[in-house]
């Protein structure tokens, strides 16, 4: 496996600090006479989300708690003003209906959708999501086939083909 550019250089502390207190990849980068690219990755690898409110609270002379408490302060006040927003909206919605204003009562429908699918972001219901997928190998037919073709190859030679199949029965 590589190692990150970014950790083997001396400047990774100064890099990392630049980077938690906001400065582009691209400006980073150019700074210290790096790849963009390997600057982002080490972001994104490399400094935790612990270590970016770390420096967000220092730059804001404030405490960690202090800044996680005006997180969830701040994330209230958004999802309340997002369901007046969209109350705003529907009886927008409602007097253009009434009125036959089918343009509005459209224009309306899809400030609903908008407003919607934000609010939606922001209780992390939608948005970018992983799915692992694991496999056994020993259920898997690329497995067999390994296991048939090691077979048949170590068959002049006794001992190691013993040795082989008790490794891959015991690890099953």
């Amino acid at each position: 496996m590589a190692k990150c550019t970014i950790c083997s250089s001396g400047n990774e502390p100064a890099i990392s600090a630049a980077l938690c207190k906001g400065a582009s990849h691209a400006r980073v980068a150019k700074l210290f006479h790096l790849n963009k690219a390997s600057v982002g990755r080490h972001a994104r690898s490399h400094i935790s989300l612990a270590t970016h409110d770390k420096a967000a609270a220092v730059s804001l002379g404030t405490t960690v708690k202090d800044l996680a408490e005006l997180k969830l302060s701040e994330s209230s006040n958004l999802l309340a003003h997002l369901v007046a927003a969209r109350q705003r909206v529907f009886d927008i919605g409602d007097r253009a209906r009434k009125a036959g204003d089918l343009g509005a009562e459209t224009a309306s429908e899809r400030g609903v959708l908008l407003n919607l699918e934000l609010t939606a972001k922001l209780l992390a219901l939608l948005g970018a999501h992983t799915t692992q997928i694991t496999q056994s190998l020993t259920i898997s037919p690329d497995y067999f086939r390994l296991r048939s073709v090691l077979l048949q190859a170590l068959i002049p030679f006794r001992e190691a083909r013993l040795a082989v199949a008790a490794a891959l029965l015991s690890s099953a």
